[in-house]
């Protein structure tokens, strides 16, 4: 079909034409359709805390566009900045025949806030050259990671890939959905954009190309929690002229009740600003103005001082205080700060590990903690009921992630020496400050380290290690399936020991079921991989465990067949280069 005067010719095929059984694509989760000001945009869906996915399509297939050298790019917004491109992940179909192996360019560029269509000639912040990887055999999203991804403060990321000449078997899968008016083409080597609503000839569509972005814990910056007493030191960059800097990495302390006062001592190399904030950042996570409880701004080099006590106003309160700093310039500013609480009573420490492989320190979203320390509870309970409790016995935890935002944590067993919870959903990347209350008013805390991913697998016996959470699946050459244990109890030494899986018949194929937690927040299954015995296993799944909070499940297999009689045999998970703790299973 010729769209205007423009030489490229553009096809369009109707999927249904194809017979193509388009149920079986699992439409999203939309968590969002508008923003603020109401205008419609691209979905935003929440793949884990900080990061977020940015689409337009509902999930399902039902029109592809072709056409030699086409460009086509979607209009994303993303719900925070600053938000850094991570992952382009394109829809591609087998039709008219398998693209695997075809060369595509990706491109994206951005837009200034207000700005709808597309800018001319746009300075692309990626611009590389890919090859189609193989495609399942109804087609799906692949993932093309992008190393060091742009960055944007405001406005909307241009997405998407032109198609090589010829263009073969590549095709723009779209959906016919509710048109989102956020897909435009390029006939000229991306020198200028149409929206696709500009031909009244095409089918309305929205692409299937879509985007995976780092939001909330590269817009708020870091946050340190500090000791009383101890001395931390950092930089800010030079201001431009006519303007300042803010340090975004703000510093946060715990002040227990009772306390008398709390004094903050900054000093450095340049003009400094010094805000405090009782429970909450100094700087909004989505920006704003700000409105410190405290602020000491003397001139030049002069050191900042605020000391706060019970008669100040407003007065001395038990609970987190933030503390940022701002660069009047002219230069670099080199600074110390030092805050330290007289009296009270210091809260008791805790120490906060995966409940899988009892290590850390980092955690991840929803996973399941565990946190050991003393005064926890009055006594031992667990949860009984779904969804878990936030309050066992009168003990509750206190999330306090990076962003400012403080949840109560889901329990599932809590005890004077050990509590067992979930990571609220939600918790940002970054630093989380945890206060755990029990019934009898006994105060600790802790800092954990939330990740995208921190993955770790439930041992048998509640250690780390050893023999896994595990069993095993065989499926049969006449279709059959059956599960089998791959553990027993050992009555001598009253733990759980390995049974060995036997591979069967050269028909049989053996699938092993694992178990862990701080995996459901991977971007896709290509960045997990399995060892068994040091021999590379393939993946089917890895992802959130539906019937258990917090528990992510692998299915890993068919197991090859030279791993038959090695016995005992390690097995390493491996997340976005992160490596789980090692368990095992056995081979006969």
């Amino acid at each position: 079909m010729n769209i205007g005067a423009h030489p490229a010719r553009l096809c369009v095929a109707l999927l249904f034409c194809f017979g193509l059984l388009i149920s079986e694509a699992i439409p999203p989760r939309r968590i969002a359709a508008t923003n603020c000001a109401g205008d419609p945009l691209s979905y935003v869906r929440a793949a884990q805390a900080g990061v977020e996915e940015l689409l337009t399509d509902d999930g399902s297939p039902e029109i592809i566009l072709s056409g030699n050298n086409l460009m086509c790019v979607n209009r994303l917004k993303p719900s925070l900045y600053p938000a850094t491109l991570q992952t382009i992940r394109i829809f591609f179909l087998p039709i008219p025949s398998n693209p695997a192996g075809a060369q595509i360019r990706l491109i994206a560029f951005e837009s200034g806030q207000s700005q709808i269509q597309p800018p001319h000639n746009p300075s692309l912040l990626v611009d590389q050259t890919v090859t189609i990887p193989d495609l399942p055999p109804i087609g799906g999203f692949i993932d093309f990671p992008i190393q060091n991804g742009p960055t944007i403060f405001s406005g909307d990321f241009y997405i998407g890939f032109q198609a090589p000449n010829p263009a073969g078997a590549v095709t723009f899968a779209g959906d016919a959905g509710q048109p989102q008016e956020r897909a435009y083409v390029s006939f000229d080597n991306g020198r200028d954009f149409r929206p696709l609503s500009d031909f009244p000839e095409l089918p309305r569509l929205n692409l299937m190309i879509r985007a995976i972005v780092a939001t909330n814990a590269v817009a708020v910056g870091g946050t340190i929690f500090v000791n009383s007493g101890a001395e931390q030191s950092g930089s800010i960059n030079a201001a431009p002229p006519g303007t300042v800097v803010v340090h975004r990495t703000e510093y946060a302390i715990f002040v227990p009740a009772g306390a008398s006062e709390l004094k903050i001592d900054l000093s450095a190399n340049q003009n400094l600003d010094l805000f405090v904030c009782f429970d909450k950042r100094v700087f909004p996570p989505g920006g704003g103005g700000v409105n410190p409880d405290h602020r000491s701004s003397n001139p030049g080099v002069t050191p900042e001082v605020i000391s706060i006590t019970p008669s100040s106003s407003p007065p001395l309160r038990s609970g987190l205080y933030y503390m940022a700093a701002l660069n009047l310039g002219p230069g670099e500013a080199n600074f110390t700060l030092k805050a330290t609480v007289t009296g009270g009573t210091a809260p008791g420490a805790t120490s906060i590990v995966s409940a899988a492989s009892f290590s850390g320190p980092d955690l991840s979203g929803e996973a399941v903690a565990a946190a050991f320390g003393s005064g926890l509870a009055t006594s031992m309970k667990s949860a009984s009921e779904i969804p878990l409790p936030t309050d066992l016995i009168g003990t509750t935890i206190k999330v306090r992630d990076n962003a400012g935002t403080e949840r109560l944590a889901p329990l599932f067993y809590v005890a004077p020496d050990q509590a067992n919870f979930q990571i609220p959903p939600g918790t940002a990347i970054g630093a989380a400050f945890l206060t755990f209350t029990g019934g009898d008013g006994k105060v600790s805390t802790g800092v954990a380290q939330i990740a995208g991913v921190a993955p770790s697998i439930f041992a048998a016996n509640a250690d780390g290690r050893g023999p896994a959470v595990a069993f095993a699946v065989r499926a049969k050459a006449d279709g059959s399936q059956s599960n089998e244990s791959m553990l027993r109890l050992d009555p001598a030494s009253n733990r759980l020991v390995l049974v060995p899986i036997g591979l069967g018949a050269e028909s049989d194929q053996v699938f092993v079921i694992l178990f862990g937690t701080g995996i459901r927040g991977v971007n896709s299954l290509s960045a997990v991989s399995a060892t068994i015995g040091g021999v590379p296993v393939m993946l089917g799944f890895a992802g959130a465990q539906t019937q258990f909070v917090g528990v992510d499940q692998l299915n890993i297999g068919p197991l090859p067949r030279n791993l038959a009689g090695r016995g005992e045999v390690d097995v390493v998970i491996t997340v976005e280069g992160k490596v789980a703790n090692t368990v095992k299973i056995a081979v006969e």
